[in-house]
């Protein structure tokens, strides 16, 4: 019985516990992308009695920073054969059944859930206290990460990379900007 472990994207830095029968089998260090428990004799019953069952499933590794709730997880067990035993979704302990002279690889692939990207809208309100004309179209807005001035439309959302932005707005006389809030 072997544990097998993907990650994707295959840099991903997780490391993960791998189980069979509720013991670690991958090492102190925790098993990353393409690591495994290599095949480790377990009971597969007798041919008189023959069947044996074991779990199989995978931890985030102690003090590694590792969540599992970071991952959309998968798992598929076969044979020699690449006969599929058993698949599915989560990171539950799975059921396998070994009959006398099988070999099964479990692989528990880890996809990271990727992070929403942040969402910025910047809304300009106009107070006009002596007869001006202009509009919030007159005024150009931007966002600034300090080595990229990107132009923006007002009151609406723009996606971001995460980082630090100042934002801003095309002056025009006769106007005196408040401050943002």
């Amino acid at each position: 019985l072997e544990v097998v472990k993907r990650l994707i994207p295959a840099g991903d830095p997780g490391k993960f516990d791998l189980l069979i029968d509720g013991a670690v089998r991958s090492g102190d260090e925790g098993a990353g992308d393409g690591d495994s428990t290599g095949p480790i004799a377990v009971s597969a019953g007798t041919q008189t009695n023959p069947g044996a069952y074991h779990t199989v499933g995978e931890a985030a590794h102690p003090d590694s920073g590792t969540d599992l709730g970071a991952y959309e997880i998968s798992y598929v067990c076969e044979n020699a054969e690449k006969t599929k035993y058993v698949s599915g979704t989560g990171s539950d302990p799975v059921t396998v059944q070994l009959m006398p002279d099988e070999e099964m690889v479990c692989t528990f692939t880890n996809k990271a859930i990727e992070a929403p990207r942040p969402r910025l809208k910047l809304v300009k309100t106009m107070e006009i206290k002596y007869g001006g004309s202009a509009t919030a179209a007159d005024f150009q807005a931007s966002v600034s990460d300090g080595v990229t001035i990107t132009n923006v439309d007002w009151d609406t959302f723009v996606e971001l990379a995460p980082g630090v932005y100042d934002a801003d707005e095309t002056a025009l006389a006769g106007y005196t900007p408040s401050a943002w809030a």
